[in-house]
Formats: structure tokens, sequence, C-alpha cells
């Protein structure tokens, strides 16, 4: 057994949208074990990893109670323990450090979990920030509101994928929106393992562009590996319902250095990073903010169709080599890549119609949905029916905003997804 460990450990990766994530650590170790960590045994992704700790995955001492006791047992400990996801970032710096391996420091994982925390670290570097507040009461959200002037954004400090992100447009609609975020919130029962009580106000950025960044950090560089043009459902939510790689944005230096000089000045020392950012058209920027983690939604699979490399195999190399060399291709696309989500009609799910055949620029459909569910209106990533992966090789985007991912979705959820009003 080698002294330093003897298995990778991948805290959450066979959650969905993260299936490359096996694939990248396998290239990443040379054939060492890869282990993942599961709220459950039941999951059926678990047959492909070498071997799984189960424990709630955002609880970083039970699972690290769990590794230690597999540890007893074995004999073996990890060579390297991995995030996945905004829940699984504290889980793996904590483990991480029991074991004396590299890690972002705990105060830095907190430092961008924490939406609050990683503002006022961003503004007092000068980085541009919209204005914003924290609020954990009615009367401190209004009092905030009287500052940033409506629209304006509420959000949870410390959950992730849009949950509980909500648009405020008038003073008549704020107690509605708050009680909404809380609700949302509280609906993941604990799942996050953070406070539920902490949220902040900001002032809504009305750029027309949203865009991703992925960031791989080691402690000798940060470097933008793929951008991504983002798509968003309709207010006052702010769910994805597509991404594009590589994003119109691409070869934006202002943006590119941006997002590399935000991930230093947060501390970010290990793996990829997820940057957020609005854009206006005359490339203005906002930052939105940042995620000590790989983004979800399949965008690791967009970025690797596009540039031929695994995401996930650079940012498990970068904890376990982190003297590794890395040169990014961004004036090398293959093609277009793009991922859009499947939307049902809201009501009762009747019937689902599969497509026996699709067109060739379509990789994969995944349906989500299952007969005689409840079809709710699009207000959080959990109520989304279905998703499809394409692929335009060859292809490049014009001057025109690229739609052509969410048209075909849009057309394939229609035939796919039957309901009724209930």
């Amino acid at each position: 057994m080698n002294r330093h460990g003897d298995y990778i450990l991948l805290v959450g990766a066979e959650v969905p949208f993260r299936e490359r994530a096996f694939a990248g650590a396998l290239r990443a170790s040379e054939g060492m074990d890869v282990f993942t960590v599961s709220n459950t045994i039941f999951s059926h992704t678990l047959k492909y990893f070498d071997g799984y700790i189960c424990a709630p995955i955002s609880d970083h001492e039970k699972v690290l109670q769990e590794v230690i006791r597999y540890e007893e047992v074995t004999g073996r400990t990890p060579r390297a323990v991995i995030p996945t996801n905004d829940f699984t970032v504290v889980t793996a710096a904590f483990v991480a450090k029991h074991y004396g391996l590299p890690h972002n420091d705990l105060s830095v994982v907190e430092r961008c979990r924490d939406k609050f925390i990683m503002r006022e670290c961003l503004q007092n570097a000068g980085l541009p920030v919209p204005k914003y507040y924290q609020v954990a009461k009615l009367d401190e959200l209004r009092s905030a509101v009287a500052q940033t002037g409506y629209p304006a954004i509420i959000k949870p400090r410390l959950m992730a994928g849009s949950l509980g992100v909500i648009k405020v447009s008038s003073e008549e609609e704020l107690v509605h929106a708050f009680k909404k975020s809380i609700a949302d919130v509280k609906s993941i029962n604990g799942e996050a393992n953070a406070d539920e009580s902490l949220f902040i106000v900001e002032e809504f950025i009305e750029y027309e562009f949203e865009v991703s960044v992925e960031v791989l950090n080691t402690p000798d560089f940060n470097r933008v590996i793929g951008v991504t043009d983002k798509y968003l459902g309709a207010p006052p939510h702010f769910v994805e319902l597509g991404h594009v790689v590589p994003s119109r944005f691409t070869s934006h230096h202002d943006l590119i250095e941006l997002a590399e000089s935000t991930c230093r000045t947060l501390g970010i020392r290990y793996g990829i990073a997820h940057f957020e950012a609005k854009v206006s058209a005359k490339g203005e920027i906002k930052i939105i903010e940042v995620a000590a983690r790989t983004g979800g939604d399949s965008i690791m699979s967009l970025v690797e169709k596009v540039y031929g490399y695994n995401p996930y195999q650079l940012h498990v190399s970068s904890y376990i080599n982190p003297e590794m060399i890395f040169a990014s291709r961004l004036d090398s696309a293959k093609g277009i890549a793009a991922i859009a989500f499947m939307k049902a009609e809201t009501g009762r799910l009747t019937q689902i119609n599969v497509p026996v055949s699709l067109p060739e620029e379509i990789l994969h459909l995944n349906v989500m949905a299952v007969q005689g569910q409840q079809v709710f209106p699009l207000d959080s990533w959990r109520n989304r029916e279905g998703i499809i992966e394409f692929f335009w090789p060859g292809e490049t985007q014009g001057e025109t905003l690229f739609t052509r991912h969410l048209e075909m979705a849009k057309k394939l959820s229609a035939q796919t997804f039957i309901t009724e009003s209930v």
C-alpha cells in the first residue's frame, strides 16, 4: 500500500450530471482504485466504482467516521479526497485535512460557499460585484431593498443550483418572495448541512448575458479551461435551461483574466472552480459567484466534447499531482456542444412518449420524469423533466444568439410529455 494512500475518494460523484467524473479520475490516477461517497447504497451508479463509503455526503464528520472505519477494517487510506458539488466541498476538505492530503483550506471553502463572505472578500479586493446586504429577517430585508432598489435578488447564502434565488420587482412581491425562498431552502430537509436562516439581497444586474467559466487551480497557476453561455428560465426564478460551449465570450480577455484573478483572490489552490458572471453587450462584467468545485449540469461533458480534455481528469490531477503542467486550448474548439433541459406542461404527467429516433446532433436524451408524477412550474433545478446533449461538429457561433438546442428541446418536450390539468 502507498504510504500516502491507495485509492481516490470522490465525494458525491454518483449524483446526476457528473457521469464523466469516474473516467476522469481513472485517467488521473493511472489505475488506482476510485471510490465515491454516497448518501445511499441504493444508487445504481455505485457498481461503476471500485468501492464506496456510505454516509451523508454533506455531513463531514459522519463521512470521516466511515472513512476511518473502512481504514480500520482494510488498512486502506485515501490518496486524495475530492469534491464534486457544493454540498461536498466542506466534507472533502475536512477528510483530506485529517489525512494530511492536499486540499483547499477550510477557510477558503467557507469563503466560497457563503455568498456574503465571498462578496466581502471580492469587494475588498476591488473586484466587480453587485451591491449586496446580508439579511435573516423581514425587517432587515426591507432595509436592504431600500438600499438596492427594485428589482432586487433574494438568495440563500449557503445553497446552490439556483434554489431559493428569486427576483423581486416591487414591494408587493417582497414578503411572498422571501417566504418562498425560505420554503425552498427547507424543502431539501437539511441535505446541505448548512445554516438555513441566512440570506443575502443584491441589486439586479440588467446585463444581457450570463456565462460560467471553469478555472483549473494549482499552487502554481489558475487557468481557464472553458467558457459556457448560460440560458435561464423566465423570472422571477433563475433556473438554468441550457448551456453552450464554447461561449461567445471565450476570447473576452478581461473575462478570462477576471475569472483567474478571482480564484487567486479567494485562495483556491486545488481543483476546478466554477465562476459565474453577467456580461453586458458592451463587455462589462459583474461577478455572480464562485464555487470551489466543478460545474454541474453536464458542463464538464460539453468542455470535454469541444476541447478533447476531460475536466474531471484535470480536477483530480491537481490534487494528486499539484506540480502538474497544463496548457488550455480555448482557440481549438472542435464544434458547438450544448445541453438543454426538457420541460413538461404543469399538471399530472399522464403519458411519456420516448422518441424512437433522434437527429444525429443529439448525443444523449435522458427522461428523468415518471408517468403519473405531478409536474410543477420551473422554480428550481428539481423541476426539469429531462436533459438532451447535443454536438454540432465543425460549427462556430455566429452573430445571432445560438438557440438551436433550446428550440429542439422545446419541440421534443411537447412530443414526449403529455400532461393533464389537476
